[in-house]
């Protein structure tokens, strides 16, 4: 599993998006404002980028005729909770005018913000009355091995028939990680990228004696998924 830095060092020089809705229908307002980043670099846990953003109405027809460039954006990792996060950080760091506009009341607590996250959906899985119900044993697992993880984003969550907990990162449309937290024993885990050069998938069905090896050899496969 990929870190945040790790998942911004394999995108150096690509170009990613992050977009503000902000509900405006007023004349010459955007109904939303789409960002360009390029990540030039990281010196230790300080990310870089460059940034760019275009107007655009609720129709999607642009406002601005060219991006607007604002220049170098500074972001902590530490700081944030996941990629995406990360994105909007530089998008508020590097146009704070805009931003202040259409600011939020409150900055949240990143590390509260990842964990409502996941208890919600681990809510979700009580609450569903068409899936087995976690077991309690399975979901304690879970639970001790989500604390260890940093800078990955949230899984979704769903249950076997006997109650084990399966959380799935999705990498893209191609690439992805289960992990299945049973009782007891050794957790199994399954990884499916492309083939290169040729159609269809990769597939990978393995046990691991130990959680901390799950991550770096699901990156060793070429699953970055700190988007998720």
């Amino acid at each position: 599993m990929a870190s945040i830095r790790q998942y911004f060092m394999s995108r150096i020089g690509r170009n990613l998006s992050w977009k503000l809705t902000t509900g405006s229908n007023r004349f010459g307002d955007p109904s939303y404002r789409q960002y360009t980043i390029v990540v030039r670099g990281l010196h230790g846990l300080e990310l870089l980028a460059t940034v760019e953003s275009s107007d655009y109405d609720a129709n999607g027809n642009p406002i601005s005729r060219s991006p607007q460039d604002h220049g170098v954006s500074k972001v902590n990792l530490e700081l944030v909770y996941d990629a995406m996060d990360a994105l909007e950080w530089l998008c508020r760091a590097a146009d704070p005018k805009f931003f202040a506009k259409y600011n939020r009341d409150k900055v949240p607590d990143r590390t509260r913000k990842a964990s409502e996250g996941i208890e919600n959906r681990i809510a979700a899985l009580h609450s569903n009355k068409d899936v087995p119900p976690p077991k309690p044993e399975s979901l304690e697992r879970f639970l001790a091995f989500w604390k260890e993880q940093k800078g990955v984003v949230l899984p979704a969550l769903f249950t076997a028939e006997d109650g084990t907990v399966r959380a799935r990162w999705q990498d893209g449309a191609n690439k992805t990680l289960w992990i299945s937290f049973p009782a007891k024993g050794q957790l199994s885990w399954s990884a499916s990228v492309p083939r290169i050069g040729n159609h269809g998938l990769r597939k990978l069905s393995a046990r691991c004696p130990d959680a901390q090896d799950i991550l770096p050899l699901a990156e060793l496969l070429g699953i970055g998924t700190a988007l998720g």
